[in-house]
């Protein structure tokens, strides 16, 4: 978890083991994803934030909104590239992620209850 944390005292020692402590520790952080206080309840009064990135191999977004003077995430996503995105250069993976990351359905995080 130091590692993750601060990744300049990062060596790299050969390939990890996955083990149970291992994946004890990826479940927790999931779990801590996934769940309130990080994850906040959309409020549909309030402007929402569409925060992009991409890199060689994936895009990804978070649905945000400014709660309370903090902005917090609603809702993820992400996806891996094909192997012709794989190809674009970087303005043009950005831009992917973006016109993908607009047309992806948040629905199920944010969808109301009427």
């Amino acid at each position: 978890m130091h590692t993750l944390q601060n990744p300049d005292n990062f060596e790299y020692k050969g390939p990890e083991i996955w083990g149970p402590c291992q994946k004890e520790a990826f479940e927790g952080l999931k779990d801590k994803l996934y769940t309130t206080p990080v994850l906040a309840y959309p409020n549909f009064e309030l402007p929402f934030i569409l925060t992009t990135d991409a890199s060689k191999l994936a895009v990804a977004a978070v649905l945000s909104q400014v709660q309370d003077g903090v902005d917090r995430p609603i809702a993820y996503a992400s996806r891996q590239m094909n192997r012709a995105e794989q190809a674009y250069n970087a303005s043009e993976s950005e831009m992917l992620a973006l016109v993908w990351a607009k047309n992806f359905s948040f629905a199920t995080s944010t969808t109301r209850n009427s």
